[in-house]
């Protein structure tokens, strides 16, 4: 089914909601967005990158560095703007769907963004932090996938050729 996201009457861009979520009560799709869409959906997304910006200064400020904490100015900014937006998906025949919250994602923004990588204030990695992280990538690169029952799918074009996607919480 192809839901529509809206924003105040204004068709934002459609859905189908079709990617798997391991919770039943969670959908989540692609946004194939309109020309409001590619306008207000970045309101949308702030409030991820904003939270960030405000944890790594308020990191900096429990160190004694108190270089003006803007950024929790930033991030309720960035909550109003997606308030405002005042978003609801609605099915093909245009009724509301009915759903507890609704969150989009800049996919590209997520993958371009080093602040969201690594945080400079902590200086170089540890030697413990290296080792666990190669660890880790043994255990995953071990893996193996004949441990599953199912085909292989090839991986789902969407992810590297579409910018936004919509993950909404149904309730219980």
């Amino acid at each position: 089914m192809l839901y529509g996201l809206w924003s105040r009457d204004r068709l934002l861009g459609h859905t189908e909601l079709d990617l798997p979520h391991v919770q039943d009560c969670v959908r989540r799709g692609f946004i194939d967005p309109t020309e409001d869409g590619l306008r207000l959906l970045p309101d949308a997304t702030g409030v991820p990158v904003a939270a960030h910006a405000l944890a790594r200064a308020a990191k900096r400020a429990a160190r004694g560095r108190h270089a003006g904490l803007t950024e929790y100015a930033d991030f309720r900014a960035a909550c109003d703007r997606r308030s405002a937006l005042e978003l609801e998906l609605r099915d093909e025949s245009g009724a509301v769907f009915s759903c507890e919250w609704i969150e989009i994602h800049d996919i590209d923004a997520a993958l371009i963004d080093d602040d969201l990588a690594w945080d400079e204030d902590e200086g170089p990695m540890s030697p413990e932090l290296a080792a666990s992280i190669e660890h880790d990538v043994e255990i995953i690169e071990s893996f193996n996938d004949d441990d599953y029952d199912r085909a292989w799918e090839p991986p789902d074009e969407r992810w590297e050729l579409t910018r936004y996607h919509i993950m909404v919480y149904l309730g219980e």
